[in-house]
């Protein structure tokens, strides 16, 4: 049967609207849940359109114009994997057997015989081909709502080729044979006919790209089952025989059955086991329980689509009940013993409280110096001119050493009004300014509020330090009392920021950055937490030494320790010391940069539990581990500083000149990474742009000044990372810290 172009399209529509039309039997998949694995079957109709530029096959007798077009329906069903890689983004894989075949046909005009006489007719030229392949179908998919949208390549790979071919006379449709042209003689109606030839050369391998769209319907209410009615188009780029400009493209319209497992269910599950062992005790007035070292085990097990997440808490109780009594004759004097029993455990974990072995403490460290920014702010909470308890306060300034303070920007601020007393003793030719300011919103026209907050910053470094109060001003700035830079965000923490005092000054370098001496920093502690489980008794004894009978039965009470002590050093460094009421004792100690930079290497750190009684006499157990360093021969150092006003990018002129002194012995082998920070107020998007621009303004600004520097990394993460030192956003000095730059320079050590 001839397949024209009319019907063929008429058979798609039909399928097309069958398709449709099913959706109104079917339940709709409004929430359907594709971002799931997924799988399952499929089957297409194909539309196959061949397109050729040829006359005849490669040894195959006939003769006619080229053959330049044909089409024809064949069947593709196979397989499909799909698996989502975002919320509504999958990749996945279709592997389906295709029936690419058609029918080319061309008409020629020919000389037919009709009894004696020659006449023009037109004889139809016939390819019709059974072509097979396999084809995988490699593909992206975008999910909106219940539309898919497909996109991949497509490669299928050649199994069989069959094709019949013939010449027939179909004009006059009834009458007329073919004349041989060299004898002349009649040849019939039909001629260069093969039946089930089949093709040799064929391309191996046809490639092409795919696109297709579909429509999600559930089956099952529980979104595991579902039917996706879909439509695709797969161009192909090159010919499908080796020897011939013949290529074939494809549009297929079918049914995608979709499986989606069920996810497994994740139950976190505490099982306590607690046993008591009941045993007897000769010589003890009452009974009681000693209790056991506590142990956890996890392990995980599966019930149909649920994994339960199993933590066991084991111990196991003594419960000493009375045995034989004790005879004493109550005459005779009685003596106290007492004895400890004393135990330590250490158990190393990671962050995720995972347990670890415990053979050593290993550290990674990298020789680093810091500069941070001393921020010449004190802020003041809401109608209020005290300064916060969260400001340090000393009462004897020989005692205060900045130095000693843990580095970090946030210490260095709540210090800050100490740092400046003690630099105005040190230079007796600075003298600073105190400006006051108030919220408009919150505190509007409190421009007493204002200048009372600038004197109570005065008073504390006059009172404190004993500077001369003539060398301290304090003011209000203008008419409103607020600050110029108001932060723009309209929130309870925007307003945090504009109550506070500015200390300025024209000493130069005064109020620059503090510095910290270079140290070892670690980069990788292993392991970083160490769990120390202690258990300290004391056990009473009441002894009879005139009573032979007693020498030998004792009677023992249980007291209370006066108390348990841990205690960790190395080489009399200490690391860790406190002491604790009862009996047991869980302390977890991690190790952070603070407490291990004065370890040394090759030198064990000693773990002492010591149990004290009221005597103050004592027992201890002592576990040592071994310290393992590994110096990296970088040297690392860090400027952080306070660069940038609210919503600003551009460094001032007191910052240049921290960069330019930083930078000042730059080794020209040196590589510096530059990036930008920025608080959590406003838009998230915004700050992270801003924090980028922030980190470029230094770069530019470091490749005028150090022109042969070798930036290496220049990034901006806005609030996703907290700067270095600041652990929140809470207080108004924290975000004021966190709209900064790092620079980093990393050199090798020679």
């Amino acid at each position: 049967m001839k397949l024209t172009t009319k019907t063929i399209f008429s058979q798609l529509l039909a399928i097309l609207f069958l398709l449709i039309f099913s959706q109104f039997s079917l339940i709709h998949a409004q929430n359907s849940d594709t971002t799931r694995v997924n799988y399952g079957l499929s089957s297409f109709l194909n539309y196959n359109i061949h397109t050729a530029n040829f006359n005849k096959l490669p040894g195959v007798p006939n003769c006619c114009p080229n053959f330049e077009s044909g089409s024809g329906l064949g069947l593709a069903f196979g397989l499909y994997y799909e698996l989502p890689i975002a919320k509504k983004i999958s990749i996945g894989a279709n592997l389906n057997y295709s029936t690419l075949g058609g029918l080319l046909e061309v008409d020629e005009i020919i000389p037919i015989r009709i009894g004696n006489e020659l006449i023009d007719g037109v004889s139809t030229h016939y390819l019709d081909t059974r072509l097979g392949y396999v084809e995988i179908n490699p593909y992206g998919l975008y999910q909106y709502k219940d539309f898919s949208f497909k996109l991949g390549v497509s490669l299928a790979m050649n199994i069989n080729a069959n094709y019949d071919q013939k010449e027939e006379i179909t004009n006059p449709n009834n009458r007329g044979v073919f004349v041989d042209e060299e004898t002349g003689e009649s040849t019939g109606r039909r001629r260069n006919v093969f039946e089930n030839s089949t093709l040799s050369d064929m391309n191996p391998l046809l490639m092409g790209i795919n696109i297709g769209i579909g429509y999600d319907l559930l089956l099952k209410q529980d979104k595991s089952l579902m039917i996706t009615p879909n439509v695709n188009f797969n161009y192909r780029f090159n010919n499908v025989h080796s020897n011939l400009d013949w290529t074939i493209n494809t549009i297929s319209a079918g049914i995608s059955v979709r499986y989606f497992p069920k996810p497994d269910i994740y139950v976190p599950k505490d099982v306590f086991k607690i046993d008591t062992l009941i045993k007897k005790k000769d010589y003890i007035k009452r009974r009681f329980v000693s209790k056991g070292i506590d142990l956890i085990r996890e392990y995980k097990y599966k019930s149909v689509d649920t994994i339960y997440i199993i933590t066991e808490f084991i111990r196991t109780d003594t419960l000493y009940k009375v045995g034989i009594d004790a005879k004493f004759d109550p005459s005779k004097p009685i003596k106290k013993y007492r004895y400890k029993n004393t135990h330590l455990t250490l158990i190393a974990k990671d962050e995720h409280e995972n347990e670890l072995k415990l053979d050593s403490l290993y550290l990674k460290v990298e020789i680093t110096r810091e500069i941070y920014p001393l921020l010449p702010y004190v802020f003041f909470e809401e109608n209020s001119s005290l300064i916060p308890t969260r400001y340090k306060r000393i009462f004897n300034p020989s005692n205060f050493d900045a130095t000693a303070l843990e580095p970090s920007p946030i210490t260095y601020h709540r210090n800050n009004l100490n740092i400046i007393g003690q630099r105005m003793l040190a230079n007796q030719s600075a003298n600073i300014t105190a400006i006051g300011y108030i919220d408009p919103t919150t505190e509007k026209n409190k421009c007493d509020l204002a200048l009372e907050r600038a004197l109570a910053v005065k008073n504390y470094l006059v009172k404190t330090f004993k500077i001369e109060a003539n060398r301290i001003e304090a003011k209000v700035d203008s008419k409103s009392c607020s600050p110029l830079d108001l932060t723009k965000s309209k929130t309870r923490k925007a307003y945090q920021e504009n109550r506070r005092v500015v200390i300025s000054t024209k000493s130069p370098g005064f109020l620059f950055a503090v510095n910290r001496a270079k140290v070892q920093e670690p980069t990788e502690i292993y392991p970083p937490i160490i769990e120390v489980k202690g258990l300290g008794e004391i056990y009473v004894t009441k002894y009879d030494p005139y009573e032979p009978y007693n020498k030998k039965k004792q009677d023992y009470e249980i007291e209370q320790p006066s108390f348990n002590e841990v205690n960790i050093h190395q080489e009399g460094y200490p690391i860790f010391n406190q002491t604790y009421s009862g009996t047991n004792v869980n302390e977890v100690i991690k190790f952070t940069r603070q407490n291990i930079q004065n370890l040394k290497d090759g030198s064990p750190i000693e773990f002492y539990f010591k149990t004290h009684d009221i005597n103050n006499s004592f027992e201890e157990k002592r576990i040592n581990i071994d310290v393992r360093k590994d110096t990296a021969q970088i040297a690392v150092e860090k400027l952080t500083l306070t660069i940038f006003q609210v919503s600003q990018s551009t460094l001032d002129n007191r910052i240049k000149k921290e960069i330019k002194k930083f930078l000042s012995n730059l080794d020209e082998k040196s590589e510096i990474l530059i990036k930008g920070y920025s608080d959590n107020l406003g838009d998230y998007n915004s700050n992270k742009n801003l924090s980028a621009y922030r980190a470029k303004e230094v770069k530019n600004y470091i490749n005028m000044v150090a022109p042969r520097a070798k930036v290496v990394s220049v990034k901006g993460v806005g609030s996703d990372e907290f700067p270095p030192g600041v652990y929140s956003y809470k207080t108004p000095e924290e975000r004021f810290i966190s709209r900064t730059v790092e620079i980093e320079v990393r050199t090798i050590i020679k």
